[in-house]
């Protein structure tokens, strides 16, 4: 079972993933933090095996706290989720060790496909 940490300011964009993640029954969700003051701790508290998280998360963008999150736990893919997704937020992305980028409207396929890529999910670790 892959452990996917929510970092999600919108609460229809959290119950939507939640949702998704729970239909294809390989994933556990937790998380749905609402709030950056406490989220690098509570994050790692979790021992995720993927983050998600939106591109603003009050006080921080999702660059800071990538940062963050990558002193502490290094080998964690972090996903982010933006309004649009567009070259300049991706380049961004990769600079502060964001794996993958993700359109706000899109179906999510996308990222259940990497999330498995990046998690092994179905296979042996």
């Amino acid at each position: 079972m892959t452990r996917v940490f929510l970092i999600l300011v919108d609460v229809q964009l959290c119950e939507r993933l939640q949702g998704v993640f729970q239909l294809e029954g390989d994933f556990a969700v937790s998380g749905g933090v609402r709030s950056g003051v406490e989220i690098v701790e509570k994050a790692a508290e979790s021992i995720p095996d993927l983050i998600l998280m939106e591109t603003e998360v009050p006080p921080f963008t999702a660059f800071e706290l990538a940062d963050q999150i990558k002193r502490t736990m290094p080998t964690v893919p972090i996903f982010i989720i933006a309004e649009r997704q567009t070259w300049q937020v991706e380049k961004e992305a990769r600079l502060h060790g964001i794996n993958a980028v993700f359109d706000k409207e899109e179906d999510f396929s996308s990222l259940l496909l990497n999330a498995r890529a990046e998690c092994s999910v179905g296979t042996l670790k």
